[in-house]
């Protein structure tokens, strides 16, 4: 079923009922003689039957509303390629070697997690008998309390032959490279006998490399996001008519934990309606090479702090006010990220759980106009025929006090079972149903309307309501001043509704 704006069909429903008599309607109206319903509706009650999740309602009782899209996230451990998946190979056979590490990033400290584990091995290259051999290797650069690694050795060796000297756990070391991602090595090995300097191929593999924190410089590069999109449910109910906003508004939601200077790089935000006509946001922030935002500086020592930065499109900087009006059923959006835009070359960070968040969000005030906005309803399973038994001609009197300042146009067919059109209420011309209420200049309520109307139903309606199974109900919505000035409408204003009917038995 189409429409989700259920209040006031459920009123014509009722009156439809014979089970929807109510007797304490004191003083509703003269001219009835049977009162049949006296309901109460609004706007909050008829968006939030549909759309609950949607609807928002501020304290000043002003309702919106309000749209959040998926998230698009960049974890920089999945970003970065800091270190390669097979390892850090280490080979060299000088007494003190510069091993590169290759990364998208210039390197200064890294601190490792608990998988990560050094494997280090040796050849012996001089020409020497089978004898003990004293030595260590050191690493200046990978520290543990301040500690540099050193592995002591003494051991039986021989030339060609390879020897393990252990698999070390880098656990809690902090890794501090040179030239932005060289690391030192060092060894010393003689013999135990003679103190004669021995010469070594030290060889080894750093697995599982990975990192809890890592300080760098991050060169300029793109970090690629997911697209996203916006679920716009509410335009998906609409049918026909004129329904414009006027101060809808589109933020761009970002959550950065990357300690480095970050700039927007937005494909497209677009909006596409169920004809499949799409509108491309036109903004400043998307035309003018994107925006900067925030992110925790490592100066400031606001290392695993996360920055939240809003950005808003609205009808000043944008043309969101088509777009949103064009009744859109899907808001798509791509949005990537610029890391250091501007090249500078101070360090920044990411730790393990550094991420990137990117959502939309689309708020939708009920501040607006309407013009013969069609809201259209189908009820099947009717059967007046008991109700109408003893009834040959009618009269139904609705009578209503509007308190909001949207007016309600009516066309109502009856439906016999083989979906063939009986009769309707209003050929032609929707009927005048509840008038607004009156408003000033700036759209706002001054005095409720009182309005009556009549709908005579002759002796031959009257038979042709009593095959009836089937109802279709369409509104025809405009706001104040036939549509032609915005409106606001507030959760607190209702529509007041009396029916009765006078009836020739």
């Amino acid at each position: 079923m189409k429409s989700k704006i259920l209040g006031l069909s459920l009123l014509l429903i009722a009156l439809f009922s014979s089970c929807s008599v109510q007797n304490d309607l004191d003083n509703f109206h003269p001219d009835v003689a049977v009162p049949l319903l006296r309901a109460k509706t609004s706007l909050k009650d008829i968006v939030k039957s549909g759309n609950a999740n949607a609807l928002k309602i501020d304290p000043d009782g002003q309702m919106r509303l309000y749209y959040k899209g998926t998230v698009s996230e960049r974890k920089a451990k999945d970003a970065l390629k800091i270190f390669p998946s097979s390892g850090v190979p280490i080979a060299f056979s000088d007494t003190v070697a510069k091993i590169p590490f290759k990364a998208d990033l210039y390197l200064y400290h890294v601190l490792f997690p608990p998988s990560t584990v050094m494997n280090i091995g040796c050849q012996l290259s001089s020409t020497i008998a089978e004898q003990l051999i004293d030595g260590y290797i050191l690493v200046p650069g990978l520290t543990k309390n301040g500690v540099p690694f050193r592995h002591d050795f003494s051991q039986k060796m021989k030339t060609g032959s390879t020897t393990l000297f252990g698999s070390f756990s880098l656990e809690g070391y902090k890794l501090s490279f040179t030239n932005g991602g060289e690391l030192n090595f060092e060894y010393r090995a003689k013999t135990k006998a003679t103190g004669e300097i021995v010469k070594l191929n030290v060889l080894g593999l750093i697995q599982n490399v990975g990192f809890t924190y890592c300080e760098a410089f991050m060169k300029k590069q793109e970090l690629q996001l997911d697209a996203g999109v916006v679920n716009l449910d509410f335009y998906e109910e609409q049918d026909e008519g004129d329904l414009k906003f006027e101060n809808p508004r589109i933020t761009v939601i970002i959550d950065n934990s990357y300690g480095f200077p970050m700039r927007t790089d937005i494909k497209f935000i677009k909006s596409i309606n169920e004809k499949n006509d799409t509108i491309v946001l036109n903004a400043k922030g998307l035309t003018d090479g994107g925006f900067d935002f925030p992110y925790p500086d490592l100066a400031k020592n606001e290392i695993g702090q996360t920055k939240t930065f809003k950005y808003d499109f609205t009808n000043q900087s944008s043309n969101i006010k088509d777009m949103l009006n064009s009744k859109p059923t899907r808001l798509f959006y791509d949005i990537d990220v610029i890391a250091n835009p501007n090249e500078v070359t101070i360090p920044g960070f990411v730790t393990d759980t550094t991420n990137l968040k990117i959502s939309v969000e689309v708020d939708i005030p009920f501040y607006g106009s309407a013009k013969n906005f069609k809201i259209k309803q189908d009820f099947a399973e009717i059967n007046f025929a008991e109700a109408l038994s003893s009834i040959q001609e009618a009269e139904l009197k609705i009578f209503a006090e509007n308190e909001m300042p949207v007016g309600v146009n009516l066309e109502v067919d009856f439906i016999d079972k083989n979906d063939k059109v009986l009769t309707q209420l209003s050929t032609g011309k929707p009927i005048t149903f509840i008038e607004p209420a009156l408003i000033d200049a700036t759209g706002a309520v001054k005095n409720k309307s009182i309005s009556s109307t009549t709908i005579p139903f002759d002796r031959t309606k009257t038979d042709l309501l009593r095959q009836c199974e089937k109802v279709q109900l369409r509104y025809f919505i405009s706001t104040s001043n036939n549509g032609t000035v915005p409106v606001k409408v507030l959760a607190s204003q209702n529509i007041n509704i009396g029916i009765g009917v006078k009836a020739k038995l």
